[in-house]
């Protein structure tokens, strides 16, 4: 592997499964030419098929987590079928995702949402359509 790939082994909460470490180890390999030094990875499983929108993390039991905190220079988000097949991604840069965060944490007609394992992960929802806006 490239050695400039350099994986996130500060216990922020963004890496927590082997199935997760797998697809950002495959994820990095395949951007190991590119120009990107860190990498921020989530997947959205089943849920953005039915909702069209994904989650983002902002605060986990009560702390700045997630994209609050990451150092990351872009952000991927996966999007796989109910199966766990790969069907395509998001690749935003971290500044431009943080713009969308804010704007949808502090509208209060917008949706913040509680998530994750034990419903301890705070954040906001985001449609897919208006994300894909940025890069079309």
């Amino acid at each position: 592997m490239d050695e400039r790939v350099k994986f996130n082994a500060d216990h922020k909460f963004d890496i927590q499964l082997d199935a997760a470490l797998v697809k950002e180890r495959r994820l990095a390999e395949l951007l190991c030419c590119g120009t990107f030094e860190r990498i921020e990875h989530k997947g959205e499983t089943y849920q953005w098929r039915r909702t069209g929108c994904i989650f983002v993390e902002i605060r986990r039991a009560g702390k700045w987590s997630g994209l609050a905190v990451t150092t990351a220079d872009v952000w991927v988000h996966e999007l796989f079928d109910d199966d766990g097949t790969l069907l395509g991604g998001l690749n935003l840069p971290v500044p431009v995702l943080k713009r969308m965060a804010r704007a949808a944490w502090d509208d209060p007609l917008r949706r913040k949402t509680m998530a994750g394992d034990g419903g301890l992960s705070e954040g906001v929802v985001l449609r897919l359509t208006d994300l894909l806006k940025l890069v079309g």
